[in-house]
């Protein structure tokens, strides 16, 4: 199925002729929220909207995302989660100005080679990657993606996460719920910056005393693992 955007907003009965779900500046479209509308691919009308900074695009049944993805060439916001997409077009790597992405709840097969546009977006500061089978974190997107404050990895299947992380020296947030931690992943003590970090529903046993490094942290969810105690040096963080 593929659908016009001009023939859904002629349309007063579909969500997209109201005001909210589309805004404009100086006749330009820079906002478009065409959420759960059922859609099977990306239309090739909004592929045209060059001056969009903002897609919503979640709870639709898009399989791929076609290569004039690079046309968004403002694009900051792109929300794409629950949808059928099974792998990523290395086009996706060319929205440079992308800011925020969500790739959550979707069929990827999430390997090294799916995951590797998402290591050219380098002013990405949020990305979202819930639900989608991850074992390993790619290498590559902890080198390059240096200034994500906010990376959600929860509910894969990840057991430990790569050295190559302290890359991420702006990270304030990471939420790793239901995984496969055993043990704490010492290597986040080394990033200054986190405020959050929430391992909930793991396996972890411990708590190291590392933890005191960081003096920004002001949450930590550990509910639901295997932890005896926690260490003293704990109290040296900020934690609410």
């Amino acid at each position: 199925m593929k659908t016009k955007l001009s023939a859904i907003m002629n349309n007063s009965a579909h969500p997209l002729s109201d005001q909210k779900c589309v805004k404009k500046r100086a006749d330009r479209v820079y906002f478009l929220d065409s959420s759960a509308h059922g859609l099977e691919t990306i239309p090739e009308d909004i592929l045209r909207m060059k001056h969009l900074e903002e897609l919503h695009l979640e709870k639709n049944s898009i399989s791929f995302i076609p290569s004039g993805i690079k046309n968004l060439e403002h694009l900051q916001v792109l929300y794409l989660h629950e949808n059928s997409l099974e792998s990523l077009c290395d086009e996706l790597g060319e929205l440079h100005q992308l800011q925020c992405l969500d790739l959550s709840d979707n069929p990827l097969t999430s390997t090294e080679e799916t995951l590797r546009p998402l290591s050219c977006l380098w002013e990405l500061q949020e990305l979202r990657l819930y639900n989608l089978g991850i074992q390993e974190v790619p290498i590559l997107m902890c080198k390059n993606v240096y200034n994500l404050q906010l990376l959600g990895l929860s509910g894969n299947q990840l057991s430990s996460l790569p050295k190559e992380i302290v890359n991420l020296t702006k990270l304030q947030e990471i939420y790793l719920q239901r995984n496969l931690f055993e043990e704490f992943p010492t290597v986040l003590c080394q990033l200054s910056n986190l405020e959050i970090v929430d391992l909930e529903q793991n396996a972890i046993s411990c708590v190291p005393d590392e933890i005191a490094l960081l003096q920004n942290l002001t949450k930590l969810f550990l509910a639901s693992n295997r932890l005896c105690f926690v260490p003293q040096s704990l109290s040296q963080c900020n934690i609410i």
